[in-house]
């Protein structure tokens, strides 16, 4: 039976060609960071679509010839972040970004993107008065010694 890109064996059989075609060793990136940026990128530009499975850590690494720790770290860091969701017994996924990296348009028509200024301390409606204005000389202020 051949197999399709909707079965998710095939999904993880191809990312260590996806990573190994942009992989390089003799790169004068750390490991971690390069793997780290292929899969990030290919998430985001969902070269990598939602749902995929990603090979276990031991695959991948063999397959890169690198730490299995390395991938370890790069796929933790994935699943902070929300690029990856990660399974107990089942397997590493590529979460559904949906519209979160999408820039956001602004507040909606109508409503005040900053609060009210009667809620800001008097010191606090100076300082958005005067960005970058230094207070330091004001009581209560910190102040190094």
């Amino acid at each position: 039976m051949a197999q399709t890109h909707a079965d998710p064996r095939f999904e993880a059989m191809a990312l260590p060609d996806f990573v190994l075609r942009q992989f390089r060793h003799d790169s004068d990136d750390f490991d971690h960071r390069q793997l780290y940026g292929i899969l990030q990128v290919g998430i985001r530009e969902s070269v990598l679509p939602p749902g995929s499975k990603l090979p276990p850590t031991r695959v991948l690494a063999k397959a890169l010839g690198i730490a299995r720790n390395t991938v370890v770290h790069v796929y933790e860091q994935l699943v902070l972040e929300g690029y990856l969701l990660a399974r107990v017994g089942r397997g590493t996924f590529v979460a559904d970004l949906g519209p979160r990296l999408v820039q956001p348009l602004g507040p909606a028509p109508g409503v005040d993107p900053l609060p009210p200024r009667a809620s800001l301390s008097r010191r606090g409606g100076k300082a958005a008065l005067e960005p970058g204005m230094i207070l330091s000389n004001e009581p209560g202020c910190y102040r190094e010694g």
